[in-house]
Formats: structure tokens, C-alpha cells, sequence
């Protein structure tokens, strides 16, 4: 039995990506696979970033505040305000899907892994907490809900009366409220200004777009395949039996690309992929094995996935749904509730917890 988790576009080998690596890895290892009822199985991650080419003239395509205006210059100073929900408005609703959203709000570059495994812990407690009584509303469970005003003071009152266990409080000045309280403090984003975040935000786009168009241009034939396609079909085929495939956003499409065409004999027995285009890449005939016949119903799986469970956040732009498209495809809806959701998923603890047991279903 292994897992074989296959990232998204936009990872690149180095520093950065080795620590978010070790996070996903340790929630994989302490909450996911456990959960699943496979602990203690091989946890594999190619990474696949490094294959795609750099950009010839280093982004020098990118916009630059200093190219000459068409037309009056424009007022820099105008702003987008992004307001994300307040974490009480989320904890009235779901007190577990708050803590999820807050879990995402913790520094990546955090390095108090025994401090980050408390965090964590405390989030994956509230969640167990949650699913023991589905039907129990939160201002019954959590009567002082109505009573707190503010962020803070819901992550004190929930720090201070729930956590741990066995009946200690950890108060102001404890690590763990502390670290928890900072990232409330980071929920609610401040107002970005356009320009900046244009600036910011086009170097990381030009790098997704150039993993999305290369794959495609570079992904070969069945005979000769790419680097890629190579590198992931040889994970997955060096895995052992149960074979769990999770894949992040295009990581999806080209573990789909694997199974439908480059390798239909591989065995993957449960197939989950997470804010993933599939869908709509077969909608759009992307595919090596796509069909271009307007009449054609549903496509039926490749032979070699034994369950497909995908999973979409309807605040995140990049998740499309596969049932409607594929025969034996089922979708579940994940409310990540962060400020990004496309990220946000595999960061949360409750995640993981669900994800696992729903694997463990499929496995049964």
C-alpha cells in the first residue's frame, strides 16, 4: 500500500517547496493515511516542476509601471479590498471548518514543528469533537458563541475551555494561543493595492501558465513520452499495492492523461483529486483519449481507476466538477473557507481527516 500524492502547477525544487512538502507529508502521515486505516504506508512525491523550461528572456514580458501610457495616467492609489467572512461568522456555522480556515492563516516558513504539531492536534480535535454529533447545532455545543464579539476572542474562549482534553487552559501567553491568535489576526486581509498586487501576482501567473502550456506542448506520444508523464507513470508504477493517487490541481489532468492514454495498465485503486480541472479539460477536448463527438455520453473511467473521488471548493476559481463528464466520477463539496481556496485545501487538518475516511470507504 502507498500513496502517491502529484502537485499542481506552480512548484518549483528549492527551499520553498521542500517546507511545504514536509507539512503536506506530516499531515499525510499523522492525520490522512490513520484515518484511512493505512498507517505507517509509503508516502511519495515526484516533483515534477523542475522538468518544465524557464522563461527564455526571464519574464521580461511581464508589465512594467514604466511603459508608456495609452491614454491619462491612472490613480495608483485605487484599491481592491478582498473582505474575507470573520472566523465567528464561519464558527457560528461550523466551528471545525473555523479552525480549518485558521490552520491555513499559520506562517508556511514556521518552524516550531512541536509548537505547528499542537496547532495542529487542536484543529483535528475539534473536528473529531464535530463529527461525533453532526446534528447537534454549534450555539448548543458552544453556548458562548453568541457572546463573543470578535476573532480573538473566539480563538481565546475556544483555546481556553475546550483544548486540552483533559480539562488544563491555556491561557494568554500560552505558545499555542499565542501562535493561534497571530493567525486570526492575519484573517481578515488588508486592502490591496491594484498595482502592487499586479506586480506581485503576474510573475507567479506567467509561471503557472508556462506549466499548463508546456505540459501540453511537451507531453509526447505514447511511445516517446515527456519527462512529466514519465516521471509520474514511474511513481505510481513503483508504488505498492493499494495504490492511492492524490492529486492537486493539474497534477489531476496529468494523472488523468497517465491512465487514460499513456498508461491504461496501471492500477490505481482510489483516484482523488482536489481543486483539479479534469472536467473541464474533457469539455474541452484537451486530453490525448478525448472525445470530440457532441453526441457522446458520459466517458467511462479508465480501466485502470477503481473509485475517482473528487473534491471542489466553490470559492476556488480553479476546481471544476467530474461527475456530470465521467461514468463512476463522484464529486463532494469542501468549504476550505480561506481567502485563497485553491491552496487551502491541503493545508487544513480536517481535511485530510475526511479525505481519509473517505478513501477507507472506497477501500472497504
Amino acid at each position: 500500500m502507498a500513496l502517491v500524492y502529484v502537485h499542481g502547477i506552480g512548484n518549483r525544487p528549492g527551499r520553498s517547496y521542500d517546507e511545504a512538502a514536509h507539512r503536506r507529508e506530516v499531515l499525510f502521515r499523522t492525520v490522512l493515511l490513520p484515518a484511512a486505516g493505512l498507517t505507517g504506508a509509503p508516502v511519495v512525491m515526484p516533483c515534477w516542476g523542475g522538468l518544465t523550461r524557464p522563461p527564455r528572456w526571464g519574464l521580461a514580458s511581464l508589465p512594467h509601471k514604466g511603459t508608456e501610457r495609452l491614454g491619462p495616467d491612472a490613480d495608483e492609489r485605487d484599491a481592491l479590498v478582498e473582505q474575507a467572512p470573520s472566523l465567528l461568522i464561519i464558527a457560528r456555522q461550523s466551528v471545525s471548518d473555523a479552525l480549518d480556515a485558521l490552520y491555513t492563516m499559520i506562517d508556511a516558513q514556521y518552524r516550531q514543528e512541536n509548537l505547528l504539531a499542537q496547532a495542529q492536534d487542536f484543529v483535528r480535535y475539534i473536528g473529531l469533537r464535530e463529527s461525533l454529533y453532526p446534528h447537534v447545532p454549534e450555539n448548543v455545543r458552544y453556548p458562548w458563541l453568541n457572546e463573543v464579539r470578535t476573532d480573538i476572542e473566539f480563538v481565546d474562549r475556544l483555546v481556553a475551555e475546550v483544548w486540552p482534553p483533559e480539562g488544563e487552559t491555556l491561557g494568554a501567553g500560552s505558545p499555542i494561543r499565542d501562535l493561534l491568535v497571530s493567525a486570526a489576526r492575519r484573517f481578515n486581509p488588508t486592502p490591496l493595492v491594484v498595482g502592487a498586487g499586479r506586480r506581485l501576482v503576474s510573475a507567479n501567473t506567467a509561471l503557472l501558465l508556462a506549466d499548463v502550456l508546456q505540459y501540453t506542448a511537451l507531453r509526447g506520444t505514447r511511445d516517446e513520452p515527456g519527462e512529466v508523464i514519465s516521471l509520474v507513470g514511474k511513481a505510481i508504477e513503483e508504488a505498492a499495492a493499494p495504490r492511492i493517487v492524490l492529486a492537486h490541481s493539474m497534477g489531476g489532468n496529468i494523472v488523468y492523461d497517465l491512465l487514460s492514454h499513456y498508461r491504461p495498465d496501471l492500477r490505481v485503486d482510489v483516484f482523488v483529486t482536489v481543486g483539479s480541472q479534469v472536467g473541464l479539460f474533457e469539455e474541452l477536448s484537451l486530453f490525448r483519449e478525448s472525445s470530440t463527438d457532441p453526441e457522446a455520453g458520459k466517458v467511462p473511467l479508465p480501466p485502470g481507476i477503481g473509485k475517482w473521488v473528487n473534491v471542489v471548493d466553490l470559492a476556488d476559481p480553479l476546481s471544476f466538477r467530474v461527475a456530470p463528464i465521467f461514468a463512476g466520477a463522484d464529486d463532494y463539496g469542501y468549504p476550505s473557507r480561506a481567502t485563497w481556496a485553491h491552496t487551502a485545501y491541503l493545508k487544513q487538518p480536517n481535511f485530510h481527516a475526511r479525505i481519509g475516511r473517505r478513501i477507507a470507504e472506497a477501500l472497504a
